[in-house]
């Protein structure tokens, strides 16, 4: 499920749940919700699976 403008852009995960703009931008893992502008667009998080991401921001060191 992806909700708003360019999030999942370029994602080739599958059961993610992105929330807001840019959020898991070239996520490649599964099971994924990233939550927040940016969440998860930082290559840091390409390939990560079953995680929960809240942020605001591009970072490799997210809120939760």
């Amino acid at each position: 499920m992806y909700l708003l403008v360019f999030a999942g852009y370029e994602s080739v995960g599958d059961y993610n749940v992105l929330i807001r703009k840019d959020t898991g931008r070239f996520t490649a893992g599964d099971s994924n919700v990233f939550i927040g502008y940016s969440a998860g667009y930082n290559t840091a998080f390409a390939s990560v699976s079953n995680t929960l991401l809240i942020q605001n921001e591009d970072s490799a060191i997210p809120l939760i």
